[in-house]
Parts: structure tokens; sequence; C-alpha cells
């Protein structure tokens, strides 16, 4: 069952894989896609402790603001949490601290989902 206000803090370190690189090697920040990335997966991690066996969830929607930045060897908190759930939607708030300043925030949907089912009908629809 899906608890609404359940939330999981989560310390990343930001490395060569989640830091920009296409402004030279003085401005390696956090990368925006990155963000999005830990956070759709930190948000599945908290929902994998509160749904059935056979089930997982895929994303939805994102709507994300970066507006700060931190360089490449920084820690910083992510913290995911359950604001609404539906039947199989599930939206959770999403903040990314640095130094105790916020520098990304937003929202992000993931529908829960039967694997067995997920698998049948994609392979039902196939383009080849």
């Amino acid at each position: 069952m899906v608890e609404v206000d359940r939330d999981l803090v989560r310390r990343l370190t930001v490395d060569g894989s989640r830091a920009i690189d296409f402004m030279g090697p003085e401005i390696r920040v956090y990368a925006t896609p990155s963000m999005i990335a830990d956070a759709e997966m930190t948000c599945r991690d908290l929902l994998l402790t509160m749904i059935g066996p056979g089930q997982d969830s895929v994303g939805t929607y994102v709507e994300f603001f970066h507006v700060g930045s931190a360089q490449i060897d920084s820690e910083v908190a992510l913290r995911v949490a359950i604001v609404s759930s539906t039947d199989r939607r599930v939206m959770f708030e999403i903040a990314f601290t640095y130094r105790d300043k916020v520098i990304g925030y937003g929202r992000h949907e993931r529908a829960i989902v039967s694997i067995e089912r997920l698998k049948k009908r994609l392979s039902e629809t196939r383009p080849f």
C-alpha cells in the first residue's frame, strides 16, 4: 500500500558521470539530466518498498527546475516525498540541496505496473 507523506533522503556525490563536460574542466557541475535520472530512481526505490511482488513503476511525468549548481566531487542531498496516490499513479515532490541551498526541485509521477502485463503488451506491439 502506497503511503502519502513517506519520504526518502539519499546523499549523492557529483562524479564525472553526473557532471556536464561541454564547457571545459573548470565548469563540471551536476547536470540536469543526471539530476532527473537520480530523482526518478530514488522515487522508484521508495515506491518498491510499498508495492507487491511482480510490480514495478514507470515514470510518466517530470516537472523540474534547476536553480543552482554543485561542482564535481560535491555531496548533494536528494529528498523525495510522496504527495498523492491514486490506484496506480503516485506523485512525488523532489528537492536537491547542496550546502543547505536548494539547487533543484520539482515533481515526478510514476505509474505502478504489472511486469508480466507490460512484457505481454510490449511483445504484442513490436514494430518488427
